[in-house]
Protein backbone atom coordinates (compact mmCIF):
# COMPACT_ATOMS: atom_id res chain seq x y z
CA UNK A 1 0.00 0.00 0.00
CA UNK A 2 1.46 3.59 -1.28
CA UNK A 3 0.87 5.82 1.67
CA UNK A 4 1.70 10.09 1.85
CA UNK A 5 2.89 11.97 4.05
CA UNK A 6 1.28 15.41 3.87
CA UNK A 7 2.23 18.51 6.31
CA UNK A 8 0.29 21.63 7.16
CA UNK A 9 0.25 24.83 9.46
CA UNK A 10 -3.35 24.03 10.07
CA UNK A 11 -5.72 21.18 10.00
CA UNK A 12 -9.41 20.99 10.10
CA UNK A 13 -11.74 17.59 10.99
CA UNK A 14 -14.63 17.23 9.29
CA UNK A 15 -15.58 13.72 8.77
CA UNK A 16 -18.56 14.01 9.56
CA UNK A 17 -21.18 11.17 11.31
CA UNK A 18 -22.42 7.64 11.08
CA UNK A 19 -25.98 6.34 12.15
CA UNK A 20 -25.28 4.86 15.54
CA UNK A 21 -25.91 1.23 15.20
CA UNK A 22 -27.66 -0.42 18.08
CA UNK A 23 -27.05 -3.84 19.31
CA UNK A 24 -29.74 -5.64 17.09
CA UNK A 25 -28.06 -3.82 14.20
CA UNK A 26 -25.83 -6.74 13.05
CA UNK A 27 -28.67 -9.63 13.04
CA UNK A 28 -30.55 -7.67 10.46
CA UNK A 29 -26.90 -6.71 8.31
CA UNK A 30 -28.26 -8.05 5.15
CA UNK A 31 -31.33 -5.55 4.85
CA UNK A 32 -30.76 -1.91 5.42
CA UNK A 33 -29.79 -0.15 8.97
CA UNK A 34 -29.64 3.41 7.67
CA UNK A 35 -28.88 5.64 5.06
CA UNK A 36 -26.52 8.07 6.12
CA UNK A 37 -24.11 7.67 3.49
CA UNK A 38 -24.26 7.99 -0.16
CA UNK A 39 -23.61 4.28 -0.37
CA UNK A 40 -25.98 3.26 2.23
CA UNK A 41 -28.74 5.46 0.50
CA UNK A 42 -27.91 3.87 -2.81
CA UNK A 43 -28.71 0.24 -1.35
CA UNK A 44 -31.44 1.70 0.78
CA UNK A 45 -32.93 2.85 -2.28
CA UNK A 46 -32.72 -0.72 -4.63
CA UNK A 47 -34.19 -2.31 -1.26
CA UNK A 48 -37.09 -0.22 -0.29
CA UNK A 49 -38.48 -0.48 -4.02
CA UNK A 50 -39.00 -3.93 -4.18
CA UNK A 51 -40.88 -3.50 -0.40
CA UNK A 52 -44.42 -2.89 0.40
CA UNK A 53 -43.69 -3.43 4.26
CA UNK A 54 -41.18 -1.23 5.91
CA UNK A 55 -40.73 -0.62 9.80
CA UNK A 56 -38.41 2.45 10.89
CA UNK A 57 -36.90 2.37 14.34
CA UNK A 58 -37.32 6.01 15.47
CA UNK A 59 -39.91 8.34 15.07
CA UNK A 60 -37.92 11.80 14.98
CA UNK A 61 -37.47 13.98 11.90
CA UNK A 62 -35.49 11.34 10.49
CA UNK A 63 -37.95 8.74 10.94
CA UNK A 64 -41.33 10.67 10.04
CA UNK A 65 -39.14 12.12 6.64
CA UNK A 66 -38.95 9.26 5.10
CA UNK A 67 -41.96 7.47 6.31
CA UNK A 68 -43.62 10.40 4.63
CA UNK A 69 -42.04 9.74 1.53
CA UNK A 70 -42.20 6.11 1.64
CA UNK A 71 -46.23 6.56 1.99
CA UNK A 72 -46.56 8.35 -1.01
CA UNK A 73 -45.31 5.47 -2.89
CA UNK A 74 -48.14 3.64 -1.52
CA UNK A 75 -45.43 1.47 1.11
CA UNK A 76 -47.03 0.47 4.43
CA UNK A 77 -45.02 1.80 6.63
CA UNK A 78 -45.02 1.04 10.53
CA UNK A 79 -42.67 3.45 12.35
CA UNK A 80 -41.36 2.30 16.72
CA UNK A 81 -40.35 4.47 19.24
CA UNK A 82 -39.73 4.23 22.76
CA UNK A 83 -40.62 7.62 23.84
CA UNK A 84 -43.99 8.69 24.18
CA UNK A 85 -44.42 11.68 21.51
CA UNK A 86 -42.96 11.83 18.04
CA UNK A 87 -40.89 14.61 17.59
CA UNK A 88 -39.87 15.18 21.34
CA UNK A 89 -36.93 16.60 20.75
CA UNK A 90 -38.37 19.60 18.62
CA UNK A 91 -42.21 19.48 19.69
CA UNK A 92 -44.82 19.25 21.99
CA UNK A 93 -48.36 17.84 22.45
CA UNK A 94 -49.88 21.13 20.97
CA UNK A 95 -48.01 20.76 17.23
CA UNK A 96 -47.54 16.79 17.39
CA UNK A 97 -51.30 16.59 18.27
CA UNK A 98 -52.20 18.27 15.08
CA UNK A 99 -49.82 16.75 13.10
CA UNK A 100 -50.46 12.86 13.68
CA UNK A 101 -54.10 13.60 13.20
CA UNK A 102 -53.50 13.50 9.64
CA UNK A 103 -51.43 10.45 9.36
CA UNK A 104 -52.03 8.50 6.06
CA UNK A 105 -53.78 4.93 6.25
CA UNK A 106 -50.52 3.39 5.53
CA UNK A 107 -48.39 4.97 8.07
CA UNK A 108 -48.71 3.04 11.45
CA UNK A 109 -47.34 4.64 14.59
CA UNK A 110 -46.00 2.51 17.68
CA UNK A 111 -45.03 4.96 20.75
CA UNK A 112 -43.60 3.68 23.79
CA UNK A 113 -42.39 0.89 22.43
CA UNK A 114 -39.08 -0.91 23.12
CA UNK A 115 -37.55 -3.33 20.68
CA UNK A 116 -37.12 -6.46 22.31
CA UNK A 117 -35.70 -9.06 19.62
CA UNK A 118 -35.31 -8.89 15.67
CA UNK A 119 -35.92 -11.84 13.79
CA UNK A 120 -33.76 -12.77 10.76
CA UNK A 121 -34.98 -15.66 8.51
CA UNK A 122 -31.84 -18.04 7.18
CA UNK A 123 -30.89 -15.62 5.20
CA UNK A 124 -30.07 -13.33 6.98
CA UNK A 125 -32.83 -11.03 5.92
CA UNK A 126 -35.28 -9.34 8.33
CA UNK A 127 -38.17 -11.12 9.06
CA UNK A 128 -40.18 -9.31 12.41
CA UNK A 129 -39.27 -7.40 15.86
CA UNK A 130 -40.78 -8.11 18.77
CA UNK A 131 -41.89 -4.46 20.91
CA UNK A 132 -42.39 -4.75 24.23
CA UNK A 133 -42.37 -8.31 25.11
CA UNK A 134 -45.66 -8.91 23.23
CA UNK A 135 -46.38 -7.40 19.79
CA UNK A 136 -44.61 -8.60 16.88
CA UNK A 137 -44.06 -6.85 14.42
CA UNK A 138 -43.83 -8.33 10.86
CA UNK A 139 -41.88 -6.50 7.73
CA UNK A 140 -39.94 -6.93 4.25
CA UNK A 141 -36.95 -4.08 5.70
CA UNK A 142 -36.28 -2.51 8.76
CA UNK A 143 -34.72 0.69 8.71
CA UNK A 144 -32.62 2.78 11.67
CA UNK A 145 -33.99 6.19 11.20
CA UNK A 146 -31.68 7.06 14.71
CA UNK A 147 -29.43 9.73 16.03
CA UNK A 148 -25.99 9.90 14.20
CA UNK A 149 -22.49 10.02 16.32
CA UNK A 150 -19.37 11.47 15.25
CA UNK A 151 -16.85 9.76 13.36
CA UNK A 152 -13.61 10.50 15.88
CA UNK A 153 -11.92 7.16 15.46
CA UNK A 154 -9.21 8.70 13.06
CA UNK A 155 -8.51 11.23 15.84
CA UNK A 156 -9.64 9.79 19.07
CA UNK A 157 -6.77 8.41 20.79
CA UNK A 158 -4.45 12.16 19.32
CA UNK A 159 -6.84 14.99 21.02
CA UNK A 160 -9.24 15.37 23.66
CA UNK A 161 -13.05 14.05 23.41
CA UNK A 162 -15.99 15.23 25.45
CA UNK A 163 -17.74 12.40 27.41
CA UNK A 164 -20.23 12.23 24.64
CA UNK A 165 -17.73 11.09 21.93
CA UNK A 166 -17.72 13.95 20.07
CA UNK A 167 -14.03 16.48 19.78
CA UNK A 168 -13.64 18.81 22.50
CA UNK A 169 -13.16 22.37 20.97
CA UNK A 170 -13.05 25.81 22.50
CA UNK A 171 -15.47 28.63 21.08
CA UNK A 172 -12.62 29.43 18.18
CA UNK A 173 -13.55 25.35 16.98
CA UNK A 174 -10.03 24.70 17.87
CA UNK A 175 -9.00 21.64 19.36
CA UNK A 176 -6.68 20.49 22.22
CA UNK A 177 -3.88 21.04 19.63
CA UNK A 178 -4.47 24.38 18.47
CA UNK A 179 -3.32 23.36 15.13
CA UNK A 180 -5.78 21.10 14.52
CA UNK A 181 -9.43 22.65 14.01
CA UNK A 182 -13.19 20.18 14.29
CA UNK A 183 -16.35 20.93 12.61
CA UNK A 184 -19.33 19.63 12.24
CA UNK A 185 -21.04 16.25 13.21
CA UNK A 186 -17.84 15.73 15.08
CA UNK A 187 -18.58 18.66 17.74
CA UNK A 188 -20.72 20.06 20.55
CA UNK A 189 -22.40 23.46 20.18
CA UNK A 190 -23.35 25.64 23.07
CA UNK A 191 -27.07 24.96 23.24
CA UNK A 192 -29.35 28.73 24.12
CA UNK A 193 -29.39 29.78 26.83
CA UNK A 194 -28.43 26.65 28.99
CA UNK A 195 -24.63 27.21 28.77
CA UNK A 196 -24.05 23.38 28.48
CA UNK A 197 -22.66 21.72 25.13
CA UNK A 198 -25.13 20.02 23.17
CA UNK A 199 -24.51 17.41 20.28
CA UNK A 200 -26.32 19.01 18.06
CA UNK A 201 -26.01 17.30 13.97
CA UNK A 202 -27.79 19.89 11.95
CA UNK A 203 -26.40 21.27 8.66
CA UNK A 204 -26.70 24.97 10.15
CA UNK A 205 -24.65 24.13 12.94
CA UNK A 206 -22.13 22.32 10.35
CA UNK A 207 -21.88 25.31 7.87
CA UNK A 208 -21.51 27.94 10.46
CA UNK A 209 -18.82 25.87 12.51
CA UNK A 210 -16.80 25.55 9.17
CA UNK A 211 -16.79 28.94 8.42
CA UNK A 212 -16.30 30.40 12.04
CA UNK A 213 -13.07 27.88 12.02
CA UNK A 214 -11.93 29.05 8.39
CA UNK A 215 -12.62 32.75 9.10
CA UNK A 216 -10.11 32.10 12.27
CA UNK A 217 -7.37 30.16 10.25
CA UNK A 218 -7.28 33.04 7.70
CA UNK A 219 -7.97 36.12 9.12
CA UNK A 220 -6.51 38.38 12.35
CA UNK A 221 -10.04 39.14 13.83
CA UNK A 222 -10.96 36.16 15.51
CA UNK A 223 -14.96 35.31 15.91
CA UNK A 224 -16.73 32.37 18.79
CA UNK A 225 -18.83 30.57 18.12
CA UNK A 226 -22.25 31.61 19.31
CA UNK A 227 -25.14 29.98 20.81
CA UNK A 228 -27.32 27.95 18.98
CA UNK A 229 -31.38 27.71 19.24
CA UNK A 230 -31.64 24.58 17.38
CA UNK A 231 -33.94 25.50 14.39
CA UNK A 232 -35.21 23.17 12.21
CA UNK A 233 -38.07 23.03 9.97
CA UNK A 234 -39.84 20.42 7.86
CA UNK A 235 -42.56 19.35 5.93
CA UNK A 236 -44.79 16.23 6.66
CA UNK A 237 -47.81 15.13 5.77
CA UNK A 238 -49.55 18.13 4.52
CA UNK A 239 -48.10 20.39 6.79
CA UNK A 240 -44.96 22.62 7.44
CA UNK A 241 -42.91 22.90 10.85
CA UNK A 242 -40.42 24.88 12.53
CA UNK A 243 -38.92 24.67 16.25
CA UNK A 244 -36.79 27.21 17.95
CA UNK A 245 -34.83 26.69 21.57
CA UNK A 246 -36.14 24.76 24.10
CA UNK A 247 -39.66 22.65 24.32
CA UNK A 248 -41.86 23.31 27.14
CA UNK A 249 -41.01 19.27 28.19
CA UNK A 250 -37.68 19.59 28.24
CA UNK A 251 -37.26 22.80 29.77
CA UNK A 252 -37.21 21.27 33.84
CA UNK A 253 -33.90 19.17 32.82
CA UNK A 254 -32.03 22.41 31.55
CA UNK A 255 -33.07 24.34 35.17
CA UNK A 256 -35.79 26.28 33.73
CA UNK A 257 -39.30 26.80 35.01
CA UNK A 258 -41.33 27.40 32.42
CA UNK A 259 -44.85 28.42 31.23
CA UNK A 260 -46.44 28.34 27.68
CA UNK A 261 -49.08 29.92 25.21
CA UNK A 262 -50.27 28.54 21.91
CA UNK A 263 -52.89 29.58 19.46
CA UNK A 264 -54.15 28.59 16.30
CA UNK A 265 -54.97 31.45 13.72
CA UNK A 266 -56.94 30.99 11.22
CA UNK A 267 -56.84 34.42 9.17
CA UNK A 268 -53.96 35.87 7.63
CA UNK A 269 -54.89 39.29 7.01
CA UNK A 270 -57.79 42.01 7.46
CA UNK A 271 -59.48 42.04 4.93
CA UNK A 272 -58.20 39.30 2.48
CA UNK A 273 -59.57 35.95 2.02
CA UNK A 274 -57.08 33.35 2.62
CA UNK A 275 -59.61 30.17 2.58
CA UNK A 276 -58.25 26.91 4.73
CA UNK A 277 -54.92 28.97 6.33
CA UNK A 278 -54.27 27.28 9.60
CA UNK A 279 -50.80 28.56 11.25
CA UNK A 280 -50.33 26.98 15.31
CA UNK A 281 -47.92 28.93 17.53
CA UNK A 282 -46.31 28.11 20.62
CA UNK A 283 -44.24 30.18 22.80
CA UNK A 284 -42.35 28.77 25.80
CA UNK A 285 -41.07 31.29 28.21
CA UNK A 286 -39.55 31.71 31.45
CA UNK A 287 -42.28 31.75 34.68
CA UNK A 288 -40.56 35.03 36.33
CA UNK A 289 -39.14 36.86 33.85
CA UNK A 290 -41.29 36.05 30.77
CA UNK A 291 -37.93 35.79 28.51
CA UNK A 292 -38.88 33.72 25.69
CA UNK A 293 -36.81 30.44 25.29
CA UNK A 294 -38.39 28.34 22.99
CA UNK A 295 -41.13 28.31 19.78
CA UNK A 296 -43.01 26.31 17.44
CA UNK A 297 -45.21 26.56 14.47
CA UNK A 298 -47.70 24.56 12.47
CA UNK A 299 -49.10 25.53 9.07
CA UNK A 300 -50.71 25.03 5.94
CA UNK A 301 -48.68 27.52 4.35
CA UNK A 302 -44.69 27.41 3.18
CA UNK A 303 -44.29 31.02 3.23
CA UNK A 304 -44.56 31.17 7.16
CA UNK A 305 -42.18 28.75 8.06
CA UNK A 306 -40.13 31.80 7.46
CA UNK A 307 -41.50 33.08 10.80
CA UNK A 308 -39.26 30.32 12.51
CA UNK A 309 -36.03 32.31 11.99
CA UNK A 310 -37.97 35.79 13.65
CA UNK A 311 -38.52 33.37 16.16
CA UNK A 312 -35.06 32.22 16.53
CA UNK A 313 -33.65 35.87 16.30
CA UNK A 314 -36.01 36.92 19.56
CA UNK A 315 -35.04 33.62 21.68
CA UNK A 316 -30.96 34.27 20.73
CA UNK A 317 -31.71 38.37 22.04
CA UNK A 318 -33.37 36.97 25.63
CA UNK A 319 -36.93 38.79 24.59
CA UNK A 320 -39.62 39.26 27.03
CA UNK A 321 -43.25 38.77 25.94
CA UNK A 322 -43.71 42.65 27.48
CA UNK A 323 -41.15 43.33 24.26
CA UNK A 324 -42.26 41.35 21.57
CA UNK A 325 -46.18 42.77 22.56
CA UNK A 326 -45.20 45.95 21.66
CA UNK A 327 -42.77 45.18 18.74
CA UNK A 328 -42.78 47.15 15.82
CA UNK A 329 -44.17 45.02 13.16
CA UNK A 330 -45.83 46.32 9.84
CA UNK A 331 -49.57 46.38 9.41
CA UNK A 332 -51.26 46.40 5.92
CA UNK A 333 -55.24 45.27 5.62
CA UNK A 334 -54.47 43.30 2.77
CA UNK A 335 -51.19 41.49 3.91
CA UNK A 336 -51.40 41.12 7.92
CA UNK A 337 -54.09 41.45 10.93
CA UNK A 338 -53.79 44.62 12.77
CA UNK A 339 -51.79 42.67 15.77
CA UNK A 340 -49.33 40.63 14.10
CA UNK A 341 -49.34 36.87 15.62
CA UNK A 342 -46.39 37.75 17.92
CA UNK A 343 -47.72 40.58 19.51
CA UNK A 344 -51.09 38.74 19.92
CA UNK A 345 -49.64 35.73 21.46
CA UNK A 346 -47.74 37.52 23.42
CA UNK A 347 -50.40 39.06 25.27
CA UNK A 348 -52.40 35.89 25.51
CA UNK A 349 -48.94 34.71 27.42
CA UNK A 350 -49.13 37.99 29.38
CA UNK A 351 -52.12 37.09 30.32
CA UNK A 352 -52.09 34.15 30.82
CA UNK A 353 -48.87 34.85 33.37
CA UNK A 354 -50.87 37.34 35.57
CA UNK A 355 -53.88 35.18 36.24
Amino acid sequence: MITDVLTYDYLVLAMGSSQYQTSFSQEAEAKITNYKSLPQAKSAAETLEICQKVVIIGAGLIGLELAESLSRLDKQVIIIDRMNRSLFRYFDDEVTSILLKDLPKNVELHLNSNVQKIVVDQNKHFKEVLINREKTITGDALIYAINPRPNIELVADLIDVNHDGTLKTNEYMQTSDPSIYAVGDLVSVFFSQTNVPSYIPLVTNAYRTGIIAATNILLDVKIPFPTVQRTVVSQLFGHYLGSTGINESEAPYFGFDVQSVAKTYNKASFIQEDLGFELTLKFIFDRTTKVLLGAQLLTNREAKLELINTLSALVTKHTTLDQILTMDFYFNPKFSNPLHFFNDLALEGILKQNK
